[in-house]
């Protein structure tokens, strides 16, 4: 069974009441004006990005000898963040772009568990990591309320 195409993002805008998926040009006021197409005006996405922004550069504190260990691991997942959510946007319908939400969900938890490792392990303290356990838990909630919209439209 095929599922059906997703509707246009005005549409996506309004399933969420957290403003889940809304348009924002916010992120790249400035200099750079290129239009934002499909994804790109996804709030969700947009999030991410200052999400793995900011992982990079908690991630940047971290011992050199975990370069190939956990701060590989941490940037990796939340680079897979941002690329599940674009990917699935660009899949057939609904019930792709839900499914790879789903995989960028996932993503989010490995992001929060390698971020807690390090706090155990003394890399970051836990005032380095408020501004990036916002970021997250603001994704996390996003991701939830797309997919939560998605299977229900």
């Amino acid at each position: 069974m095929e599922s059906p195409e997703l509707p246009p993002i005005h549409e996506l805008n309004l399933l969420s009441e957290i403003e889940v998926v809304a348009e924002s040009r916010s992120t790249y006021d400035g200099e750079d004006q290129r239009e934002l197409r499909g994804y790109r005006r996804l709030k969700v996405w947009q999030t991410s990005m200052d999400m793995v922004a900011e992982g990079y550069r908690i991630s940047a504190l971290f011992p050199k000898d975990e370069m190939f260990g956990l701060t590989r691991q941490l940037r990796k997942a939340a680079v897979s963040v941002s690329l599940n959510i674009a990917e699935g946007w660009g899949r057939n319908g609904k019930a792709e772009f839900a499914r790879f939400s789903d995989i960028a969900s996932a993503s989010a938890n490995e992001v929060e568990a390698a971020v807690e490792i390090a706090l155990r392990l003394g890399y970051l303290a836990q005032n380095e990591v408020s501004a990036f356990f916002q970021l997250l838990d603001r994704v996390c909630a996003m991701l939830y309320r797309l997919i939560e919209s998605l299977r229900k439209s």
